[in-house]
């Protein structure tokens, strides 16, 4: 609903940060679809049974969706690095803030699309595979991978590891030096009536933030004590993993609608007209400050 209201409204929400927002909300969709292709399903008896089986032969098409279930995975800690950027720009360079970042969007966003390639190009030239436990007599306890192949001496797990945890340290700088300007500036942004509005988006870019973090975290880590055990495996990339996932695109969300009344109210004017609900919309043109955005 957020994505489609900043889309179809973008002229309501003209800010760089909410037309970031959008196109990174694309992404989350997408990675969470991917997410419950590689992770959820093959724990399912029932698809398992009626599609899954057959995967335990590599494949070259699979190998295509666990890229872009990874790529699309980096590209939403990026994202909220890119946020971070964004929030603490504002901060700094509040006149020329958005005109900086206008300019520089396809530079912003040719950098979002082709980083992620760097560290999981070589997985295209592998075949993907469900491995399943079958000595349990448990079908279901399967997880999905790929062959390695072709690996080209390149670890995909140590790229993905190293960019998780810069992207993590540049975006917690980020954020923490964001928020002490924002302390610091407290008064003159009140003045200014800016300071709730800056609140209110440092406050999202922070949330999106923390949770990639926290995911990425668990991600990197807890899967390594137990990948001998292949109902280990299955638990944690099965069943934790997605639910951690859930908690993520939840989160980001209700940050967003939590944190601005517009979108509360833009929500509620489009999908609650066709149920009936009377919802007045604000249809009054306010001049807004660079320092806003």
């Amino acid at each position: 609903m957020v994505i489609i209201v900043l889309i179809k409204e973008r002229g309501r929400f003209p800010s760089v940060f909410y037309r970031l927002v959008a196109i990174f909300g694309v992404q989350e969709v997408i990675c969470y679809l991917f997410n419950q292709y590689i992770q959820r399903w093959p724990t399912s008896e029932f698809v398992y049974i009626h599609y899954f089986y057959q995967l335990q032969i590599p494949t070259k098409i699979q190998v295509v969706w666990y890229f872009v279930y990874f790529y699309t995975q980096l590209q939403g800690v990026l994202a909220a690095t890119i946020l971070a950027f964004n929030r603490v720009s504002c901060i700094l360079f509040p006149m020329h803030h958005d005109t900086m970042w206008r300019k520089n969007l396809p530079l912003v966003l040719a950098i979002y699309y082709v980083a992620p390639f760097g560290c999981y190009w070589t997985l295209l030239f592998n075949k993907g595979v469900v491995e399943c436990d079958n000595g349990t007599g448990m079908d279901k306890q399967c997880y999905f991978t790929y062959d390695h192949s072709n690996t080209f001496g390149i670890s995909v797990g140590n790229n993905s590891k190293y960019a998780f945890i810069s992207l993590s340290v540049i975006s917690g700088v980020c954020n923490f030096t964001t928020l002490f300007l924002l302390c610091l500036r407290k008064k003159s942004l009140r003045i200014r009536r800016n300071w709730k509005q800056e609140i209110n988006l440092f406050i999202t870019s922070f949330v999106i933030f923390l949770a990639h973090f926290a995911y990425g975290l668990v991600e990197q880590t807890v899967p390594a004590f137990y990948r001998t055990s292949k109902t280990a495996s299955t638990l944690i990339f099965g069943v934790i993993l997605p639910l951690l996932y859930d908690v993520v695109l939840a989160s980001t969300v209700l940050s967003l609608i939590i944190a601005s009344p517009k979108i509360r109210q833009e929500i509620l004017y489009i999908f609650g007209e066709p149920f009936g609900l009377n919802v007045t919309r604000q249809t009054k043109t306010v001049t807004m400050s660079p320092s806003k955005f």
